[in-house]
């Protein structure tokens, strides 16, 4: 068998002057590099593709692990021994972490190295009794973490294949007003989930992003359209029921059959500052969909960057403004300056603008001046609004969508 093909890696030159002079004697071992930092000893295990790397755990360059994650990816044969001068658990674990399948204290006798090098050019793990009982006992630790957060995923995924079935699910809805007529104009549903579903009351956003994030996005998106729709003919003929709906569900055809099939009312799907990965799709998916009784909003203006392109992209009915504006007070300044520019932006492309999160007849008054034709929020003056459920809307006459 060829000599084990050794790269030291130490700043120590006194220990690697002893180790020069310990090995040399050894024909059993080659040394094809030496360095003095990390970064060298990477370059040095690319050029030499040596057998074992033996690295110093303290050497500049960011120490033995980032030589040793360096080492592991750009010379995957060589294996890395953690060396030190002392038994510090803490940093041979980083090392163990990093990759390193061994680990010897220097000053070790040459026997005890040459034996630890062969065994390591041979795959084989090496540390000593007190850092081998650290690494079981961090090991079991990493695998009762593994088995909970299974478990937390599969409870998950149980209950959000119950609220994609429907259970559990609740609908919410926020008025959205006319200012210029005085009259409902819409209303946004809200999902809520019940306590009956197993997940504990309250609104749907963070299941939401947990049901995306466990592959079950779509299905639970779908779901609450499918509520929303069900629900759309009791609203005031005239008014609208705005949908939030992902990029990626506005993609399936099955929601798209969904609202051929459910939709007796004014719809308008609501796109969020989702990022999209293709625009050009995703207009001709809501080609097949827009129509007379289905509009499109832009929701979460103000609060993302993607929602300002979507925009321009999709040439939506409505931009919805994020509450946050209002939450600072529209009275001049640098929220007025934005609210002006969204509604020159809106009116570019033929949208009208809603302001969400108004709760005061004095906020509807300054947004009439600023020329604002819709304003929504759960406290809008109730005097605005009609019951849902009834007939007509206020004055008997319908309040019309964007456009």
């Amino acid at each position: 068998m060829h000599p084990i093909r050794l790269l030291i890696a130490d700043d120590d030159l006194g220990i690697i002057e002893a180790l020069v002079k310990l090995l040399s004697l050894e024909p059993g071992v080659e040394i094809v590099g030496i360095a003095n930092d990390a970064q060298e000893a990477i370059r040095l295990a690319v050029q030499h593709q040596p057998d074992v790397a033996l690295c110093d755990i303290n050497m500049p360059g960011g120490g033995g692990p980032i030589a040793c994650i360096g080492i592991r990816e750009s010379a995957p044969a060589t294996r890395v021994i953690a060396h030190s001068m002392y038994d510090d658990r803490g940093a041979v674990m980083q090392m163990v972490r990093a990759g390193a399948i061994g680990y010897i204290v220097k000053g070790s006798a040459r026997d005890q190295i040459v034996s630890v090098l062969d065994r390591a050019r041979k795959g084989e793990a090496i540390l000593s009794g007190q850092v081998a009982s650290l690494v079981v006992t961090e090991l079991s630790a990493h695998l009762r973490d593994q088995e909970r957060e299974a478990e937390h995923k599969r409870q998950d995924l149980a209950a959000i294949r119950r609220l994609a079935g429907g259970e559990g699910l609740e609908l919410r809805f926020e008025p959205i007003v006319d200012l210029v007529l005085g009259a409902l104009a819409g209303v946004e549903a809200l999902p809520w989930r019940s306590s009956g579903a197993g997940v504990g009351g309250g609104a749907l956003e963070s299941w939401s992003a947990t049901a995306a994030r466990v592959g079950f996005g779509a299905e639970l998106d779908l779901a609450v359209a499918r509520l929303c729709l069900a629900q759309v003919h009791q609203l005031p003929p005239g008014t609208w029921v705005g949908i939030n709906v992902a990029p990626t569900t506005l993609l399936d055809p099955t929601f798209a059959d969904s609202l051929r099939v459910r939709s007796h009312g004014l719809v308008c799907l609501e796109v969020g500052g989702q990022t999209v990965t293709d625009y050009a799709e995703l207009r001709r998916a809501l080609d097949g969909i827009r129509g007379p009784s289905v509009k499109v909003a832009v929701d979460g203006v103000g609060s993302s960057g993607a929602a300002l392109r979507q925009i321009v992209e999709l040439q939506p009915d409505l931009v919805k403004l994020d509450s946050w504006v209002m939450e600072r007070k529209i009275s001049g300044g640098a929220s007025q300056a934005l609210l002006e520019a969204i509604t020159r932006l809106s009116a570019g492309v033929g949208a009208q603008l809603v302001v969400c999160g108004v709760q005061y007849e004095s906020e509807m008054q300054t947004l009439r001046d600023l020329g604002v034709r819709f304003a929504q929020g759960q406290n809008v003056p109730q005097g605005m609004t009609a019951p849902l459920g009834s007939r007509s809307g206020p004055g008997g006459d319908p309040v019309p969508m964007a456009r």
